[in-house]
């Protein structure tokens, strides 16, 4: 372990061979970090996303709850949040976030700003926020849209996936061991 608090493994370039982000503006992993990652990021173990401020911040904008993004934005320094805002690209984060955020820190500060950034190239099928069905739906329906999206690629039939994204949404859309499992793996032992 290094001072950081955990191990940012900057050799490793994939978890379980799904891509994870560089080490870039590594942040130590505390409990609440821990529990942020764990909501906003599904392709590995949350040190796999703390180890790039930019990657965690996009993350949290599009996808936290509104109190991840209130203790995220105490949390993280302001520098940190400018310098994700800045260098964000379509597919990275969402258009809406990206406004959002840039209006809350200063980088578009005034109407021109905002139709100028309104007005800038954005494809809409660059990051599934931007998904013109799903734009304007609260996080819970996104979460929703995704845990089922997940429960039926790992083989659950739609009566059961629909048992398991409520299981979910009675978790705080944290993993249990009642809603990790899929039937397929289950019925292969």
């Amino acid at each position: 372990m290094n001072p950081l608090g955990y191990d940012p493994r900057p050799d490793l370039k994939r978890w379980r061979g799904t891509p994870i982000p560089s080490v870039e503006h590594p942040l130590a992993l505390t409990s609440e970090r821990q529990t942020i990652a764990e909501r906003v990021w599904w392709n590995g173990p949350p040190w796999t996303i703390l180890r790039n401020a930019r990657r965690y911040l996009w993350s949290v904008m599009d996808f936290g709850t509104d109190d991840d993004i209130a203790y995220t934005r105490t949390d993280v320094q302001h520098d940190l949040w400018v310098l994700a805002l800045r260098t964000a690209k379509p597919g990275q984060v969402s258009r809406g976030s990206w406004i959002l955020f840039s209006i809350a820190y200063g980088l578009i500060a005034s109407t021109d700003d905002y139709i100028g950034a309104c007005r800038q190239e954005w494809p809409v099928t660059a990051h599934k926020r931007d998904w013109r069905m799903l734009s304007g739906a609260p996080r819970e329906t996104l979460y929703a849209h995704q845990a089922m999206a997940s429960m039926l690629a790992r083989g659950y039939d739609v009566e059961a996936a629909l048992e398991a994204v409520a299981d979910q949404r009675a978790a705080g859309w944290r993993r249990t061991p009642q809603n990790s499992q899929s039937p397929v793996a289950d019925s292969v032992r």
